[in-house]
């Protein structure tokens, strides 16, 4: 279904819609879209019904080429506007690297719309000024490469460390790439300009305040972040912070099986 929010029309599918089971709504990373998690749907579907949905500027969710538009505030007001519309609950909500740090800052505004809180491979941003003020001078290297040539910036960005040298499914992996490749160049730079990680004012002084359990899940070959999430965990409440066997930055590509069993487990844990 697509819903309008202030000038953007947001693609949204409720993949199955038993009212015995809690909702598991899922944010999508950089380049990515809610087609990313069709490998995960039939998996999903015996203990939650997936809802999946397109981020601003990514996939089937249109957007301006305007910076401005993908604000975190603007992301905010948009996402509540949805979920008053489509009333779903219980609701469980799910973000992937730059779909999680959307998550984290929708917890500081609505956390009361969610039950549930499950991150994977995510940030609560940057807090040193310095180091902030240098990731942005990388993202927007990124954005001007992405520009430039954005087939050649796909091929560099697959070869990325964090991608690499991982088994995965062919299918899978091949659904993945096409839904890069089939994205807006000149959108996606306007999400990293707008929203990118050193453009994201730090919300890690908030995790003391979600009073949601959390569950965090990262590949233990993806050092960087095992690092940030079990800083994370320090200052969350209440939370759980799991590595992955033989998973790099996307979990849920590298080792589904073992991803959807954890979320099975927190989701089976839960008070609902």
């Amino acid at each position: 279904m697509k819903l309008y929010s202030d000038g953007v029309n947001y693609y949204l599918t409720i993949h199955q819609n038993r009212k015995d089971l809690p909702y598991l709504i899922m944010f999508h990373g950089f380049m990515g879209s809610g087609q990313s998690f069709d490998p995960l749907i039939q998996l999903l579907n015996p203990f939650c019904n997936p809802v999946t949905i397109d981020l601003i500027g990514h996939g089937r969710t249109g957007g301006p080429e305007n910076p401005i538009r993908y604000s975190v505030e603007k992301q905010i007001f948009d996402i509540r506007s949805i979920l008053d519309r489509i009333k779903l609950s219980p609701l469980i909500i799910y973000g992937y690297s730059m779909g999680g740090r959307l998550v984290l800052n929708l917890l500081s505004e609505i956390s009361n719309y969610f039950h549930g809180v499950i991150l994977e491979s995510t940030t609560c941003g940057i807090k040193n000024p310095d180091e902030r003020k240098k990731r942005a001078g990388i993202d927007e290297n990124r954005v001007r490469e992405i520009e430039k040539n954005f087939a050649a910036f796909l091929d560099k960005w697959m070869t990325l460390p964090l991608f690499s040298n991982i088994n995965r499914s062919s299918f899978a992996l091949e659904n993945y790439n096409k839904v890069m490749r089939s994205q807006n160049p000149l959108l996606l730079a306007a999400s990293l300009r707008g929203f990118g990680t050193g453009n994201m004012e730090s919300v890690c002084n908030r995790l003391s305040s979600i009073d949601h359990r959390v569950l965090l899940i990262a590949g233990n070959k993806d050092s960087k972040f095992v690092r940030i999430h079990r800083k994370m965990d320090q200052l969350l409440p209440d939370s759980n912070s799991i590595e992955i066997d033989e998973a790099g930055h996307r979990v849920h590509l590298d080792q589904p099986v073992k991803f959807i069993n954890a979320i099975k487990k927190y989701i089976n844990q839960l008070q609902l």
